[in-house]
C-alpha cells in the first residue's frame, strides 16, 4: 500500500480531528489574507498619493541674516545624489533688441512709460545650476535643442532658451543669435553709449513649451513667452554691464553676490516617495528648515497609516498564535495515534516513510482549507471595496498662503481625501498567496519534524502502554 492510500485512509478513520485541522487553516488563511490585504490596500494608498505629487521641498533659512548661498547648495547636492534640481534663479530686466517680444501693447500698458520704449519689455531668468526645476516639474516641455549643460556654465557660455511662441513670431531658430539691450534707446542717446556697452548677444540653445495655463495676474513681461532662460553667468553679466556705464545705479561685484542669497530654494528630488528620508537625513543642518508644504497628506493619510498598523497588528497576533495552536494540533494528532506509530515502528515502516504520511496528511487538509479561505476572501472583497471606505475625520486648516516663487509659480501639490480613496483597493495578489502558503507550509514540515524526532527518541514500550 503506498504512501497516498495510507493518507487517505488514516483521513477516513480520523474525521473530527481533520476537520478540526481545516477549520484551523481555514480562518487563519481567511484572517491572514484579510491583514495583508488591509496592509496593501493602506500602504498602496499612501505610496501611490505621494509619488503623484511633486518631489518638491523648500529649504528654508531659520536666520534671515544667515541666508542661503550658491556654495551652500552645491554642497547640499554633492552629498544627496537624490536632488534631481535645484530652483535657484536671479533675474534682470532688458529690452529685446533684435527681435519682437510678444504682447508688446500689453507690456506698455503696464508702465507709466507709455509706448516710448523705455520701460523693459524681456525679462533674463539665470539658474545657477544646470538642473532647471521648470523643466524636471514639467512646467516646460523641451521641442527643439537642448537645454543647459555643465560646459556651458564652465565656460561662461551666453547661452540661452526661449518659448516656442516667441520663437515662431521671429522666426528664431536653434543656432540663432537674440540680441539684447540693457537700456532703453532713450538712455543710449542721453548718455551716449556704444553697442559694446549696452548690447548682449545671446545664442539660441533650446525652444521649449509652456505647458502652464497662462495666469491673467501675471506681468507680460515676467510671463515665460517673454522670459529668456540662461546660466547665473550671463545675469551676471548683464548686471555688471550696468554697473559699468552708471556707478550710481549699477551694482558692484559684492552687490551681486550678495543678490544671489535666499532665505529660501527649492529642491526638486527623484520622486515623493523619498522626501521623507531626505528631510530626515538633513535635519541637522545648523539654521536650516526643511518644509514639505504636505499638510493635507499629513493630515488626511492618517486614517491609512492607522489601517496599516491594524493590519501588521492583525498578520502578527495571527502569526504568533499559529506557531502555538499548530503545534498543539500536532502534539495532539501524535498523541491520538501513538498506537498506530508503534505499530508502525514495529512493522519495520521507516523513519522517513512514516514522516512522509504524517507531514502530508497535514498538508493535505491545509491545501483544502487555503483554497476554500481564498473563494471566501474573493467574495467577500466585492462587497468590501464598496462599503469599506475610510471616512474622512480630518478638516484642512488651508491658513498657510501658496508658496509663489521667482517665476510665480507654485511647485507644490494639494491632495484631497478622495486621491486616497481612489487606490484604496482591497485585492489579493499572487505575490501575497504564495507567501502565505509557502510560509504555512514550511511551518508545517518544521512542527511535524520537531514532534516527530521527539517520538522517535520515545521507547516503543512506553507507546504501546
Amino acid at each position: 500500500m503506498n504512501i497516498l492510500n495510507r493518507v487517505k485512509l488514516s483521513i477516513l478513520r480520523n474525521k473530527k480531528r481533520e476537520m478540526l485541522f481545516l477549520l484551523f487553516f481555514f480562518f487563519v488563511n481567511l484572517i491572514l489574507l484579510s491583514g495583508l490585504s488591509l496592509i496593501g490596500a493602506s500602504d498602496s494608498a499612501l505610496k501611490n498619493v505621494r509619488y503623484s505629487m511633486n518631489p518638491v521641498i523648500e529649504y528654508q533659512s531659520v536666520d534671515k541674516s544667515l541666508e542661503i548661498n550658491v556654495d551652500e547648495i552645491s554642497g547640499l547636492m554633492n552629498s544627496n545624489d537624490e536632488i534631481k534640481a535645484v530652483h535657484f534663479i536671479r533675474k534682470e530686466m532688458v529690452f529685446a533688441n533684435s527681435f519682437e517680444p510678444l504682447t508688446q501693447q500689453e507690456i506698455q500698458k503696464m508702465y507709466d512709460g507709455g509706448i516710448n520704449g523705455n520701460s523693459p519689455n524681456i525679462s533674463v531668468s539665470g539658474s545657477y545650476f544646470v538642473e532647471m526645476i521648470q523643466f524636471e516639474s514639467n512646467e516646460f516641455s523641451l521641442i527643439n535643442g537642448r537645454i543647459l549643460e555643465q560646459n556651458d556654465f564652465d565656460q561662461n557660455l551666453n547661452m540661452g532658451l526661449i518659448e516656442m511662441e516667441l520663437a515662431n513670431k521671429n522666426n528664431i531658430a536653434i543656432g540663432d543669435k537674440i540680441s539684447l539691450n540693457i537700456c532703453s534707446d532713450k538712455e543710449i542717446e542721453n548718455f551716449e553709449l556704444t553697442n559694446d556697452q549696452v548690447q548682449l548677444e545671446i545664442e539660441i540653445i533650446g525652444i521649449f513649451k509652456n505647458n502652464l495655463k497662462d495666469d491673467e495676474n501675471t506681468g507680460v513681461i515676467f510671463k515665460p513667452e517673454n522670459t529668456v532662460f540662461v546660466s547665473g553667468n550671463t545675469v551676471d553679466s548683464i548686471s555688471m554691464m550696468h554697473n559699468n556705464i552708471s556707478g550710481k545705479t549699477g551694482l558692484n561685484k559684492k552687490e551681486i553676490e550678495e543678490s544671489k542669497l535666499k532665505n529660501n530654494v527649492l529642491i526638486s528630488l527623484d520622486n515623493a516617495l523619498l522626501i521623507d528620508d531626505f528631510v530626515i537625513k538633513n535635519q541637522n543642518i545648523s539654521n536650516r528648515l526643511f518644509n514639505t508644504h504636505d499638510e493635507e497628506y499629513t493630515l488626511y493619510s492618517q486614517n491609512f497609516i492607522m489601517l496599516n498598523l491594524f493590519g501588521e497588528l492583525i498578520v502578527s497576533v495571527i502569526c504568533i498564535n499559529v506557531v502555538i495552536i499548530l503545534i498543539l494540533l500536532i502534539t495532539m494528532k501524535f498523541y491520538d495515534r501513538k498506537k498506530e506509530i508503534a505499530s508502525m515502528f514495529c512493522l519495520g515502516v521507516s523513519n522517513v516513510k512514516l514522516f512522509s504520511q504524517l507531514v502530508i496528511e497535514t498538508l493535505f487538509i491545509q491545501f483544502i482549507g487555503f483554497v476554500l479561505s481564498l473563494l471566501v476572501f474573493a467574495l467577500l472583497i466585492i462587497p468590501a471595496n464598496v462599503y469599506f471606505i475610510p471616512t474622512n475625520n480630518v478638516e484642512i486648516n488651508n491658513s498657510e498662503e501658496n508658496m509663489i516663487f521667482d517665476d510665480k509659480v507654485d511647485y507644490f501639490s494639494t491632495v484631497d481625501y478622495s486621491d486616497f480613496t481612489d487606490n484604496f483597493i482591497l485585492d489579493i495578489n499572487i505575490e501575497m498567496i504564495i507567501i502565505v502558503y509557502v510560509m504555512q507550509v514550511v511551518l508545517i514540515v518544521i512542527c511535524e519534524y520537531l514532534i516527530f524526532i521527539i517520538v522517535i527518541k520515545m521507547r516503543i514500550k512506553r507507546l504501546m502502554e
